[in-house]
């Protein structure tokens, strides 16, 4: 990120003003981005300010992503010449699928859509293949963890039961003498 810039402005001394362009950087939240940086230096080749600007290729990125599947006349985006097992192409396909069908890239979902994602993703049998739930939890920037949390929610909803709640020691006493 912008260590490139520093690392730049060491290399080229005190000369005019440095631009560093078209490098790559991550947001704390894992969004892409493309960033470039400006070094100001006054008449003395001092640095005194810097403008750093980014894109968040996410939007871009979800697009190129939706085109590649779009132009596929098999509905599966090819990224390389060698062929990939089919069963680790039918798992990209299956959650690419699902992130799809919510229409927005996975940085700007919040946890209902993900769990939308993991429903779509679980009723196309994503789960019971080796490894599905890793591939899920990268796919959605979470854990693991919180792919079975997401699981056991719709287990739940599907069970039309709530999240249990401990009975309140006070109301045992009354039931246990009622």
């Amino acid at each position: 990120g912008f260590n490139a810039a520093l690392d730049a402005l060491h290399r080229h001394g005190e000369s005019e003003h440095l631009i560093v362009d078209n490098y790559p950087t991550l947001t704390r939240s894992g969004r892409r981005l493309k960033s470039s940086t400006v070094v100001f230096r006054d008449s003395a080749g001092i640095a005194f300010a810097a403008l750093c600007l980014n894109a968040d290729l996410t939007l871009i990125e979800a697009a190129h992503t939706w085109l590649g599947l779009l132009l596929q006349p098999n509905g599966i985006a090819t990224t390389g010449a060698t062929k990939e097992p089919e069963m680790d192409l039918l798992m990209k396909e299956i959650i690419a699928d699902a992130v799809r069908r919510l229409g927005k890239p996975v940085a700007m979902m919040d946890k209902e859509e993900k769990i939308q994602a993991v429903q779509a993703m679980l009723q196309r049998g994503l789960f019971i293949v080796k490894g599905g739930v890793e591939r899920a939890a990268t796919a959605l920037g979470v854990t693991r963890f919180t792919i079975y949390n997401y699981l056991e929610a719709l287990r739940e909803r599907q069970n039309g039961l709530q999240t249990p709640r401990k009975p309140r020691k006070h109301r045992e006493a009354r039931t246990a003498t009622q």
